[in-house]
């Protein structure tokens, strides 16, 4: 995640600093787009980061069992485990979870996102998108 994240807001600053650059007639400093960017990381990583706190947390759970039925439980399942067809109780073990997490294309995501803030930013302050 923390490379996920500073991936992302290199792209943002960096896609910021590049489109103020060149935009016809900047009306409003870079600085006081700072903040808006900011705003547009936050709402592109909350929910990712988030989400795999939470398997984080699952995972310590998980991973520190006490000596004890759970514990044993959890080797046999283990030992026994078929990735094809087994259930996938836990997070870690379940295919589409390991693909979107390990598979996720951060900076693309964010470059998105940018395209279409700026056009619209660009739009309310006389701006046009150089993107």
């Amino acid at each position: 995640m923390a490379v996920e994240d500073g991936a992302v807001i290199g792209h943002l600053l960096g896609s910021l600093c590049k489109a103020q650059s060149s935009a016809h007639d900047p009306m409003t400093s870079i600085s006081e787009l700072i903040a808006p960017v900011l705003k547009l990381y936050e709402g592109l990583r909350k929910s990712r980061t988030t989400t795999n706190v939470r398997g984080a947390v699952a995972n310590r759970t998980f991973f520190h069992l006490p000596d004890g039925p759970e514990q044993a439980s959890r080797d046999k399942v283990l030992a026994d485990f078929d990735w094809k067809t087994a259930r996938r109780e836990w997070k870690w073990v379940d295919l589409e979870y390991q693909r979107d997490l390990l598979g996720h294309d951060a900076v693309d995501e964010a470059s998105r996102a940018f395209e279409q803030w700026w056009s619209k930013v660009g739009s309310e302050k006389g701006r046009t998108s150089c993107l």
